[in-house]
Order: structure tokens, then C-alpha cells, then sequence
């Protein structure tokens, strides 16, 4: 996640050395959205993994 909002930062605010990205194209914005369609995925996953163990746990 923190990669994204590097990302998106890098986009918007001029760093020194990093630059002001001038041109965001639909295929970055359309790769931002998977990436965050992912960890979201993948956090509900390992969410109902977590409460499945709970519930092993106490039967």
C-alpha cells in the first residue's frame, strides 16, 4: 500500500529527485486500481483465514 501512495505522490508533488511525473496514463491508473483491488482481495482472505482459526480453536 505504501508503494501506491509513493506512487500517487510522486505524481502530484514535485520531489527533489524524483521529479513531477508530467504524464499519467490510462494503463498506470487502470495497474493503481488492481494493485488496490489486491491488497484489498488479499486482506479479506487472511481475514476469514484469522476467523476460521478462531473458530477451530474454540470448538
Amino acid at each position: 500500500m505504501g508503494i501506491i501512495i509513493l506512487y500517487i505522490i510522486t505524481r502530484t508533488v514535485n520531489i527533489p529527485y524524483l521529479g513531477l511525473e508530467a504524464e499519467v496514463n490510462t494503463i498506470d491508473s487502470l495497474s493503481k486500481v488492481l494493485q488496490v483491488g489486491i491488497i484489498i482481495g488479499s486482506a479479506i482472505v487472511i481475514r476469514q483465514q484469522q476467523k476460521e482459526q478462531q473458530l477451530k480453536l474454540h470448538t
